[in-house]
C-alpha cells in the first residue's frame, strides 16, 4: 500500500524518498489542475478529493489539504485559502499565479 503522504509534510516529517517526492507533486499538480479547471469556485478539500476520486485518483481529505496549503504557501500564492462566513470550514480557489503556472506547467 502506498505511504500516507501527510507524514511528509507534518510533524513527524522525515526527508522523502524520491517516489514519495513525486507523489506529492503529482498530488499537488492534481489539486491545482481540479482547480483550474473550476476557477470561480472556493472548494473544501473534500470536494476536491472526491472530484479527483472520480479521475481515479486516491488521496485523503487530509493529503489534499495538506496540498492545497502548500500551493497557498507560495510566493506568489497559487491558491487562496477562503472560510466562509458562516462556518469555519476552509474553502480553496486558484489564484491568478496558479492559473498561469498551471499554464505553463510541462505536466
Amino acid at each position: 500500500p502506498r505511504q500516507n503522504l501527510i507524514q511528509l509534510e507534518t510533524r513527524n516529517w522525515k526527508p522523502a524518498t524520491a517516489m514519495q517526492q513525486i507523489d506529492l507533486e503529482e498530488l499537488r499538480h492534481a489539486v491545482r489542475t481540479y482547480l483550474y479547471a473550476r476557477p470561480s469556485a472556493a472548494m473544501s478539500a473534500d470536494a476536491i478529493r472526491h472530484g479527483l476520486s472520480l479521475k481515479g485518483h486516491k488521496y485523503e481529505v487530509d493529503e489534499v489539504t495538506n496540498a492545497a496549503l502548500f500551493l497557498s504557501s507560495l510566493d506568489p500564492a497559487q491558491v487562496r485559502q477562503i472560510h466562509d462566513q458562516l462556518g469555519a470550514t476552509p474553502h480553496y480557489q486558484i489564484t491568478a499565479a496558479g492559473q498561469l503556472a498551471h499554464e505553463r506547467s510541462l505536466v
